[in-house]
Formats: structure tokens, C-alpha cells, sequence
């Protein structure tokens, strides 16, 4: 229930609290559910987007779900480990 709870705070962040808050909860949830990231960026985007120049949102949740995807695959590797 704490997982979905992040995975549903994370995606509400982009319209209630401000970008650097938005940012680490969307990283907090991406160790649980790395596309969760992508998402939050999307959504910032979309609420956000000047209309010119690159997806800035997206990017940067491009970039924290690999971070994640792979920070969640070496811990799993190094708790599994004998």
C-alpha cells in the first residue's frame, strides 16, 4: 500500500507542489516502478511546456528511470547475493 501511495503521490506531484519536490519524489518512486519517472516528466510537460525548445521534463525522466532501472538492479544483485 506504501508503494502505490508513492507511485499516486508521485504522479499528483507535478500539479501541486514545485519542480525540485516533484523531482524527488518522482526518483523515490522510480526505485519502486522506474517508468514512474517518465511519466511525472510527461505530465510536466504537458502542464508546463513554453513551445519552444527541447522536452526538458521528459528528459530529465528519461534519465532518472535508467538511473533508477539500474540503481534497482545492482541492489537487487548485491541483497540477492550470497
Amino acid at each position: 500500500m506504501m508503494r502505490a501511495s508513492l507511485i499516486f503521490l508521485a504522479l499528483l506531484s507535478p500539479f501541486i507542489f514545485p519542480s525540485p519536490l516533484s523531482g524527488a519524489l518522482s526518483f523515490a518512486a522510480a526505485l519502486v516502478y522506474p517508468p514512474v519517472a517518465l511519466v511525472v516528466g510527461l505530465i510536466a510537460d504537458a502542464l508546463y511546456y513554453p513551445g519552444s525548445g527541447y522536452p526538458l521534463a521528459t528528459l530529465i525522466g528519461v534519465a532518472i528511470a535508467l538511473v533508477a532501472f539500474f540503481m534497482r538492479g545492482f541492489a537487487k544483485a548485491r541483497i540477492m547475493a550470497p
